[in-house]
């Protein structure tokens, strides 16, 4: 297989991985015959490659160009035959990603390999006038199927440059480096920038962002402060994803905003970069909601928020200031369902997620998302999907 055949399968590969693409349900065997690869049982570790342009030749040029990336993966190929059964690299935008499989007995020799690819990129002429280069290194698992974590692991890597700094090797860590006390924090501010999206409160989306900018840069550089800032980001499209659609596609607002993220260097930058981006999708959304739609989101927000307890529509029409009458008529007159059979829908979809998930008995499930009743609930998770929930386990499992 030549090169350009590779690059091709590679690049099917990430991109499928990032879909999610299961690999735990596959063998070792299909995932061979599938991608036209030579992988044997030993270590999967996942390297990523990140570029970090200076500044002042991000003045004069978008992104890393494809050529200086292709030159890199030639040098990675080159170390890394020998000591691996196969290897899979591909360009993205700003980063070069690669699966490495190989024996146990080559992990010392495939770090001094990658540790030796690091220097000699950086020597590259065109590589040491353009940016600064980081590798990112998930850990070593026995399995095909942890790809998808190492994955995971890798990205995260390279986020810890923002504290360990560029142009080395760093390795994922295990554990939480933080206390108890910051990571109940940083859920706080989850839940502030989270609720501030389903309402699209953009004053309190600002005031919460740059009150959590301002923690200490150790907080900030952390894992845990990158799967806040991801988590909250993928919120936003969820929650807005229909007034998003009347302006452009939630994948290509997505893309941009990650793509805007890659060219960053330090932290500030990154701040500065996801302030300004959201708070210009903030007043796009906002542009193309009804103000009807507002009280009906902070309705439903409630709802969401409170789904394992009883809800009454006079309750929630007290909390957001309506008459329970008016607030009836105004929901079913802007969605089109009645409020009541929204509730249920939103009960029986946090339901769905526990019957994929967990081994809980049905009634637990039952009263964990406010039905007082199992049979009742049963009755309307028939009514909603087809089949009881029991069917539902098992077709899901």
């Amino acid at each position: 297989m030549d090169n350009d055949d590779r690059d091709l399968i590679s690049n099917l590969f990430f991109s499928s991985a990032v879909a999610n693409f299961n690999l735990k349900t596959q063998t070792l065997e299909w995932f061979n015959n599938a991608f036209g690869m030579a992988m044997r049982d030993g270590i999967f570790r996942v390297c990523n490659i990140k570029f970090d342009c200076f500044p002042e030749v991000l003045q004069t040029i978008d992104a890393i160009p494809a050529t200086i990336q292709e030159e890199c993966i030639k040098i990675i190929r080159t170390n890394m035959t020998g000591l691996c059964h196969d290897i899979l690299l591909a360009n993205d935008f700003m980063i070069c990603r690669g699966l490495l499989n190989y024996a146990p007995e080559n992990e010392k020799q495939v770090k001094q390999a990658i540790e030796s690819s690091l220097a000699a990129i950086k020597k590259l002429p065109s590589v040491a006038v353009t940016a600064n280069v980081t590798f990112g290194l998930s850990l070593s698992y026995g399995e095909l199927v942890d790809t998808h974590q190492a994955l995971k692991e890798a990205m995260e890597a390279i986020w810890l440059r923002y504290s360990k700094g560029t142009g080395k090797v760093i390795e994922w860590e295990k554990g939480h480096a933080l206390s108890a006390s910051y990571l109940r924090n940083l859920d706080n501010y989850k839940r502030k920038l989270k609720k501030a999206c389903a309402l699209l409160d953009i004053t309190t989306f600002q005031q919460t962002i740059k009150e959590f900018f301002s923690l200490p840069k150790r907080i900030l550089a952390s894992m845990e402060t990158r799967a806040l800032l991801y988590e909250v980001e993928l919120y936003m499209y969820e929650v807005n994803r229909d007034p998003i659609s009347e302006f452009s596609d939630v994948a290509l607002v997505h893309k941009a905003i990650r793509d805007a993220h890659k060219k960053v260097a330090t932290l500030e930058e990154y701040f500065d970069c996801y302030t300004v981006h959201f708070t210009s999708l903030f007043k796009e959304i906002i542009e193309h909601t009804p103000k009807n739609n507002k009280m009906i989101r902070e309705a439903e927000y409630i709802v969401k928020e409170n789904i394992s307890k009883e809800i009454r529509l006079s309750d929630v029409a007290d909390q957001i200031g309506l008459n329970a009458i008016y607030f009836s008529h105004l929901y079913k007159k802007t969605t089109g369902v009645n409020f009541t059979d929204f509730v249920i829908r939103c009960k029986i979809n946090a339901a769905k997620a526990y019957l994929t998930r967990e081994k809980t008995k049905i009634e637990a499930i039952a009263a964990s998302t406010g039905f007082s009743d199992a049979k009742y609930f049963s009755k309307k998770f028939k009514e909603k999907e087809g089949i009881s929930p029991s069917e539902y386990r098992k077709y899901h499992s």
